[in-house]
């Protein structure tokens, strides 16, 4: 299973976090969002990333180069074996992936009480498409599709498939489901956090 890391923008441990992982590259490619809460989810996200492959390999977190060129993906010459990572960011909410079993998509989605999110699926799946009747599940159908499309090797779809709404139905408030879409199976971890959701994919 990925591991995963969290963090708050309004924490004193990300700004400690941001200035003991973050590379120069790092802040070249934050500087190139306008406003100044991106530019720090940017810079965040990468600190855990870094965190979590010094963790998984032992070697220094600012070592290592990312890059989104196709995809986000890390490199270090010192690591003989793939690995595969994700971040993700809503609000002050920082999230960040990596796995070594396969391809991985985090993604955490802040509740926003004005947002509704069953009408956004709505337009984004088929008429007969089983949408979530309360908020909470309908943010985690959001947050599964997310996930899903960092998790596929493929262009980006913008149709919410159907299995991961007919998994929603069909089991609740389930934290784990394994599902089946264009042939592949995934297997999706959601949680309910105060004020998010977060979801995992992960290549079955």
């Amino acid at each position: 299973m990925a591991a995963i890391l969290i963090g708050d923008l309004n924490s004193p441990d990300a700004s400690r976090r941001i200035a003991d992982l973050s590379t120069p590259a790092d802040h070249a490619y934050a500087a190139s969002f306008g406003r100044a809460q991106r530019r720090k989810q940017s810079l965040l996200a990468r600190a855990l990333l870094r965190q979590l492959l010094h963790k998984q390999t032992g070697l220094a977190g600012r070592a290592w180069s990312i890059s989104r060129d196709r995809g986000l993906s890390a490199y270090h010459p010192d690591c003989h074996f793939p690995l595969f990572v994700s971040i993700s960011h809503s609000g002050p909410a920082v999230a960040a992936a990596l796995s070594v079993d396969g391809r991985v998509g985090i993604d955490i989605e802040r509740r926003h009480p004005k947002r509704d999110m069953a009408n956004i699926l709505r337009q984004l799946t088929s008429r007969t498409a089983p949408i979530p009747g309360d908020r909470d599940t309908s943010f985690a159908a959001w947050a599964m599709y997310e996930a899903w499309l960092k998790a596929r090797a493929a262009p980006v779809s913008h149709h919410i498939p159907s299995e991961i709404l007919g998994a929603l139905d069909q089991a609740g408030q389930k934290c784990r489901y394994l599902v089946s879409i264009e042939g592949v199976t995934y297997r999706f971890d959601v949680a309910q956090l105060p004020g998010y959701v977060l979801s995992l994919c992960e290549q079955s």
